[in-house]
């Protein structure tokens, strides 16, 4: 296997993220797709002026999702070449696994929907989130976090980014104590994350729940590309698999760095990142500097990485 695809979560949407696609019908007719099945415009959220229906969670994750499929269909408009494998960050699972042809985009705008009005319940808003801690490894995180939660209240490791980033969940009490131990541990950052809820961690429960009772419902198909969860960095073979992987994917924690890793491994030597942003593209980086990374950022990158990976 040599070429990978993945595709980013939540946190990656940003204004203006679409400029250079405006005149692509691809990307048009992909937006008005998702604003028809879920009866929201979604074009207006995405090119208008207001970063905070952007960033509320029921609008990010379906625009996310739409974004990420706008831009692999114009990838295969173009005669891209097929990846061997895939994987998506969180949210981006159900990226991977629309373009692997598990789910058609319509099944996954109605899980995603669905999957974000039940995060977003999950807690009441201010009581808990998220924050990224820069320069100690995983294991020490961890440790922090046991060390400064409580019998009510807690926070945990929500995603494992790279060897130095890892990325906390839970009570914004613990959150603040976490980060303020992070520091004099010689973090070189800790960041709240503008999130409006702790995803990824054990308060995720009832979402999780909910999830599962949804999943029953739905007929999958069989991954077309191999695609590696979230949960267990294994590579997902059956819809039973799938469907259990998806509803324990929103309270466990994210093993990116290991995914990354297991893409080395499998003999992955470019990995191209599909969707807004270059969040995922930094940490392959930082992860396999010697793994070649692109990004399908805007609309004439696309076919400069096209050429490239034919080369």
């Amino acid at each position: 296997m040599s070429l990978a695809f993945v595709f980013p979560g939540q946190g990656s949407q940003s204004p203006g993220m679409l400029d250079s696609f405006k005149n692509n019908l691809i990307v048009k007719k992909t937006i008005e797709e998702a604003s028809d099945g879920l009866k929201v415009d979604f074009h207006k959220i995405i090119y208008g002026d207001d970063p905070n229906l952007m960033n509320l969670t029921v609008n990010t994750q379906p625009i996310i999702l739409t974004i990420s499929i706008s831009l692999w269909r114009v990838y295969c408009e173009r005669n891209g070449p097929v990846p061997s494998v895939m994987a998506g960050h969180s949210l981006g699972e159900y990226s991977a696994l629309t373009a692997s042809g598990v789910l058609s985009f319509e099944q996954a705008l109605e899980l995603v929907s669905f999957r974000a009005k039940s995060m977003q319940k999950a807690v009441p808003t201010g009581l808990g989130g998220m924050a990224a801690i820069i320069g100690l490894s995983g294991d020490i995180v961890k440790k922090l976090c046991v060390d400064c939660s409580r019998s009510d209240l807690k926070a945990e490791p929500a995603n494992f980014n790279s060897s130095e980033q890892t990325v906390i969940s839970g009570a914004n009490e613990i959150i603040e104590k976490v980060c303020a131990r992070a520091k004099e541990c010689g973090a070189r950052r800790a960041v709240r994350l503008a999130v409006s809820a702790p995803f990824h961690s054990t308060l995720m429960e009832s979402a999780a729940r909910d999830l599962k009772g949804r999943l029953i419902q739905e007929k999958l198909c069989l991954p077309k590309i191999p695609v590696i969860n979230n949960v267990d960095v294994e590579v997902l073979r059956n819809e039973n698999q799938i469907k259990s992987s998806l509803s324990k994917q929103v309270m466990s924690v994210v093993r990116w760095n290991e995914t990354i890793q297991k893409f080395h491994k499998m003999g992955v030597i470019c990995i191209v990142e599909c969707g807004p942003g270059k969040v995922l593209t930094g940490l392959s980086k930082r992860i396999c500097p010697n793994v070649r990374t692109f990004s399908l950022y805007n609309d004439e990158i696309i076919n400069e990485v096209i050429s490239s990976l034919a080369k």
